[in-house]
C-alpha cells in the first residue's frame, strides 16, 4: 500500500465506523432488534469486504455484531432482552457474510492484479514488457524536463536460439534473467530493463554522457564474463543498437524502440558491437522492404544475373570449381549490392523461386561450357528454407535431367547456421541429395559450434573455413592454430578443406602452411562474368593468375 492510499483507507474505515453507529442508533430508536432495521448492517459489511477484503469484512462484521449484541434490547418499549443464542447467531451470520464476501473480493482482486501484471510482464521471466515501457516513458516525460537526454538501447543476444537449441527453453529464460541482472548492475543509475522478446532486451537509460564513450562500454561489460547454464560457462554474442534523444521528442516509446532496432540490425550487418541510429539508417529497411516487393518481378523478368568466382587447388592453383553469385541489375536503381536483398530474401519464401532461378541459369551455363570442352563444377548457395521444402531434391533432380547434367557437376553450399533450424528436416534432405549424388559443402565453417555438433552426421564432401579466420591468419598465431585444427578435423572425416576470402599473398602462404586443399578469394580470382572466367581458366587450363 502506497503512502498516498493511506488517507483514503483511513477515511473509508471512519466511514464504516460512523455507518455502524448510525445503524445502531436507528435500530435502537425504532424499537430494537425485533424491527427489520438491523438488516441495514449487511450493506455496511458487504462494503467493508469490498474495500478491505476478508479482513475488513470480518472485522466490520464483528463490530456490527457486538453493537447489536447483548446490550441492544429485543424490544425497547418492553425492555425485553436478547437471548445469548440470538445475538451469537447474528454475530455468526454477520462474520460469515463478511468473511465469505471478503474472500470472494480478495480472490477476484488477486486474479485481476495477476491479469494486469501479465499484461505488462513476461510470465516466464517476470521481466517488464514494452507495454510497461510506454507507461514508464510517459511518466518520465510528465515528471522531468523536456531537454533531459535519454537513450533507448536494444540488446540482441545473437546466439540465443543456439543456446536454447543446445540446452533447452529454460536455458534461454535463465540467460535473459542473468543479462537483466547484470544490466541493472552495470548501466547508469535509473536505467530500466524491458523484454522485447526472447533474445532481445530494451534498456532505457538516462543519458549522463556520450553513447560511444560512456554508455556503450557499460553495455559491453555485461558480456565480459561468461554466463552460466547448467553450471556450463556460456559466452553471449551481443549486437546493440542505440537511439539517443531527449524527453521532449515527439516520438513515442515504441517508435524509439523501432529506431534502436534499426541500429541493432545495422550493427549485426556490419559485424560490429553496436551502432547508433541516424536518419540514413532509417531509409535502409524501407528500401529493403521495397526491393523485396520487386524481387519476384526481377526473377520473372531476368533482371538477376550470375557472376562466377573460381576455387582453385591450394598448391598448383588448378581450377576445381566456380561459385555462382547472384547479382541484380535493377532497371531504375542499377546494380544492387547482394547484401541489400539476399539476407531479406532468405527470411521470406522468395528464396525458393530465387534459388530455382539460380540453379536453372547455372545449369544452362554449365551446359554451354561443356559444349566448349570446358568442364568444371558449379557451386550454388542454398538456404535453410530451400532444404526445408520437402520437394527440393526432386526439383533439383528434374532440372539436372532436363539439361542432361551429371549430379557430381553441382556443388551445394550450406552455411553451418542452417543446421540450427529444423535440423531433422535439413539433415534428411541433405542425405537425399548426397545419394543423387551432388557435392555438398559446409560454408562459413567455424562461425558457431553447430557444425561441430552435426558435422559427423552431415554427408558433406567439403568444409569452407569462414573468411573471418582467413583474414586474421597471418596476424594472430592463435587463429592459424584454429584453422590448422579445422583442417585436421576435415581431413580426419575425409573432407576437402577450403580457405575462403584469401586476399593477400601472406594469407595465401599461411593457408598453404595450414594444408588447406583449396583456396578461394580476391587474391586468386575476383567474381566475373562467365565469359571472362572462361577466357582466364579455359585458355590456361589452370588457375594461375595473370
Amino acid at each position: 500500500m502506497t503512502n498516498s492510499n493511506i488517507p483514503k483507507q483511513i477515511l473509508k474505515a471512519l466511514s464504516l465506523g460512523i455507518a455502524i453507529l448510525v445503524v445502531t442508533f436507528l435500530v435502537y430508536k425504532t424499537g430494537g432488534i425485533k424491527r427489520v432495521y438491523s438488516h441495514s448492517m449487511y450493506p455496511i459489511i458487504l462494503l467493508a469486504g469490498f474495500w478491505f477484503g476478508v479482513k475488513g469484512g470480518v472485522v466490520t462484521a464483528i463490530a456490527a455484531g457486538l453493537m447489536l449484541g447483548p446490550k441492544m434490547p429485543m424490544d425497547v418499549t418492553t425492555g425485553e432482552l436478547q437471548t445469548i443464542i440470538n445475538w451469537m447467531y447474528r454475530l455468526f451470520i454477520f462474520v460469515g457474510t463478511g468473511g465469505i464476501w471478503g474472500s470472494i473480493v480478495d480472490y477476484l482482486r488477486s486474479r485481476l492484479d495477476m491479469l494486469k501484471w501479465a499484461a505488462t510482464h513476461d510470465p516466464e521471466t517476470g521481466l517488464a514488457t514494452l507495454s510497461l515501457l510506454e507507461d514508464h516513458f510517459a511518466r518520465l516525460k510528465a515528471e522531468q524536463p523536456a531537454d533531459n537526454r535519454i537513450v533507448v538501447s536494444l540488446c540482441s543476444i545473437e546466439n540465443h536460439d543456439e543456446i536454447v537449441s543446445a540446452f533447452g527453453l529454460r536455458s534461454g529464460e535463465s540467460v535473459m534473467l542473468q543479462f537483466a541482472e547484470r544490466a541493472e548492475k552495470y548501466c547508469p543509475e535509473g536505467s530500466v530493463i524491458f523484454l522485447k522478446r526472447m533474445g532481445k532486451l530494451i534498456v532505457l537509460i538516462p543519458a549522463a554522457g556520450n553513447v560511444e564513450a560512456d554508455i556503450a562500454p557499460r553495455i559491453r561489460q555485461i558480456t565480459m564474463e561468461p554466463f552460466s547454464v547448467d553450471d556450463i560457462p556460456i559466452h553471449l554474442e551481443l549486437s546493440v543498437g542505440f537511439m539517443q534523444t531527449n524527453l521532449g521528442t515527439d516520438d513515442s516509446a515504441l517508435e524509439l524502440v523501432r529506431k534502436a532496432t534499426i541500429a541493432q540490425e545495422e550493427a549485426r550487418y556490419l559485424d560490429s558491437e553496436y551502432a547508433v541510429f541516424t536518419r540514413n539508417l532509417q531509409v535502409k529497411p524501407i528500401e529493403a522492404i521495397s526491393l523485396i516487393g520487386e524481387l519476384r518481378r526481377a526473377i520473372n523478368n531476368d533482371e538477376l544475373y550470375l557472376d562466377y568466382q573460381a576455387k582453385v587447388g591450394g598448391i598448383d592453383r588448378h581450377l576445381l570449381s566456380v561459385e555462382a553469385l547472384v547479382r541484380w541489375k535493377h532497371p531504375r536503381l542499377g546494380n544492387i549490392s547482394p547484401g541489400a536483398f539476399i539476407p531479406y530474401a532468405e527470411k521470406s519464401d522468395l528464396i525458393n523461386p530465387m534459388t530455382d532461378w539460380v540453379i536453372e541459369k547455372a545449369l544452362q551455363q554449365l551446359k554451354l561450357w561443356q559444349g566448349q570442352e570446358f568442364f568444371t563444377r558449379i557451386a550454388i548457395n542454398i538456404s535453410a528454407r530451400n532444404l526445408q521444402a520437402g520437394d527440393f531434391a526432386d526439383r533439383l533432380m528434374k532440372q539436372l535431367e532436363r539439361y542432361n547434367i551429371s549430379p557430381d557437376s553441382i556443388e551445394l553450399e550450406v552455411t553451418e547456421w542452417t543446421f540450427m533450424k529444423n535440423h531433422k528436416t535439413v539433415l534428411e534432405t541433405l542425405d537425399t541429395l548426397s545419394k543423387i549424388p551432388v557435392f555438398l559443402a559446409i560454408d562459413d565453417f567455424g562461425t558457431g559450434y553447430s557444425s561441430l555438433q552435426y558435422i559427423n552426421r552431415i554427408p558433406s564432401n567439403s568444409i569452407k573455413i569462414d573468411r573471418s579466420f582467413i583474414q586474421q591468419i597471418d596476424t594472430y598465431p592463435s587463429v592459424f592454430q584454429v584453422v590448422r585444427a579445422a583442417v585436421r578435423v576435415g581431413h580426419a572425416l575425409g573432407m576437402e578443406v577450403v580457405a575462403e576470402g584469401v586476399e593477400t599473398d601472406s594469407q595465401y602462404n599461411m593457408v598453404q602452411k595450414a594444408r588447406c586443399d583449396a583456396v578461394q578469394g580476391f587474391y586468386i580470382h575476383r567474381p566475373s562474368s562467365p565469359e571472362e572466367l572462361y577466357k582466364q581458366f579455359a585458355r590456361k587450363g589452370t588457375g594461375q593468375r595473370n
